[in-house]
């Protein structure tokens, strides 16, 4: 009963942290640009990149949506050891709800109206940081590679979430559930940029902000 009381917990705290939208923030502070009117609209690093024309605050932004999957899959682990509570069920709850806040936010729905937010590749990466780093690298191989191979983004940033449960499920079988839930929330919203893709209207290395809306 501990145990899912602890669920229930950090549940909650990785959903609104990871609900935080740090890229809209950033965006409105550094070029005074509402994301959902910049770009693909998507309050995520790559977006803030479009609006700011800047890396440097990408990779704040990178940082900061990382952070929001990193911290609580941290926290979890430090509670399971501590505890003696089941240690794939507690971090495997602060990957998803890290995720799930970070794509689903509540925060960014009072605040654009939207509850759609990011694409959760930033924050999945960060939470597979606090996970496994393993699976981090393995999905960074997969993603870089299948860009450069593709020339489009989308490539790595679908491919990757597709294959990595496949890998994890012959690394470590008890990390398989907790992977492929993650791996399904994020493919879910890529499903309309995938239509894109198919029909021949996604641009390679969709990098600077070529259909601005403001």
């Amino acid at each position: 009963m501990e145990k899912y009381i602890f669920a229930v917990f950090i549940a909650v705290f990785s959903y609104i942290f990871g609900s935080i939208p740090f890229s809209y923030f950033i965006a409105k502070i550094a070029a005074g640009k509402d994301l959902i009117r910049v770009g693909t609209g998507n309050i995520g690093a790559m977006n803030v990149r479009r609006a700011t024309g800047s890396w440097q605050w990408f990779f704040v932004a990178m940082v900061m949506d990382g952070l929001k999957g990193f911290l609580p899959v941290l926290i979890a682990g430090v509670i399971a050891e501590s505890t003696g509570l089941d240690e794939y069920l507690l971090k495997g709850v602060a990957l998803n709800f890290a995720v799930i806040g970070h794509n689903f936010s509540i925060v960014a729905y009072m605040l654009t109206g939207r509850i759609l937010s990011g694409r959760g590749l930033a924050t999945g990466g960060g939470a597979l940081l606090a996970y496994n780093p393993l699976y981090l690298v393995i999905a960074l191989v997969i993603g870089l590679s299948s860009i450069f191979l593709s020339r489009y983004l989308l490539v790595g940033q679908v491919l990757t979430p597709m294959l990595l449960p496949a890998i994890v499920f012959f690394i470590n079988r008890n990390d398989f559930p907790a992977i492929l839930f993650v791996c399904i929330v994020v493919v879910i919203r890529h499903i309309e940029r995938i239509k894109s893709l198919i029909e021949g209207k996604e641009p390679e290395f969709y990098i600077e902000d070529k259909n601005q809306r403001e």
